[in-house]
């Protein structure tokens, strides 16, 4: 007999899972997205610009959100419907982000799942936090 996905969520349950953010994971990042912006390639330009030295780029974040959400959660019949992440801090090259997304709501009549995020670093926290918006397949 098949579970009901939706059954698999209670508010309250939470969900981690984190990277190490590497130069080969930037170097990638870059190659596919094609930003060049030197924040998240030169030290120096990043330091003369107030940071303590080159910064992740933001949707490496947004990433690590849908790994979490298409293969850590309890199901995989679930697709993402809407995000928003606010960038309260840089990451940087070299530092471990942990994200956790904590149940903040089951809506069973249009079988979604309101699920709160916070971005967590090794040196600062937290860095990011957001809202994510799933649905549960039948």
């Amino acid at each position: 007999m098949k579970v009901d996905s939706i059954s698999l969520f209670t508010v309250g349950d939470r969900y981690e899972t984190s990277q190490v953010i590497t130069p080969d994971l930037m170097s990638v990042f870059r190659d596919f997205s094609g930003d060049d912006n030197p924040m998240h390639l030169d030290d120096a330009f990043a330091c003369a610009h107030g940071f303590r030295g080159r910064i992740a780029y933001g949707n490496l974040l947004g990433a690590m959100l849908s790994r979490l959400i298409g293969a850590g959660l309890p199901t995989r019949e679930v697709i993402i419907l809407r995000q928003t992440i606010e960038f309260r801090q840089p990451a940087y090259v070299g530092e471990e982000i942990r994200l956790t997304a904590e149940v903040a709501a089951v809506h069973e009549a249009v079988r979604s799942i309101q699920l709160k995020l916070q971005f967590h670093s090794t040196q600062q926290d937290p860095i990011c936090t957001g809202q994510c918006l799933i649905k549960c397949l039948p």
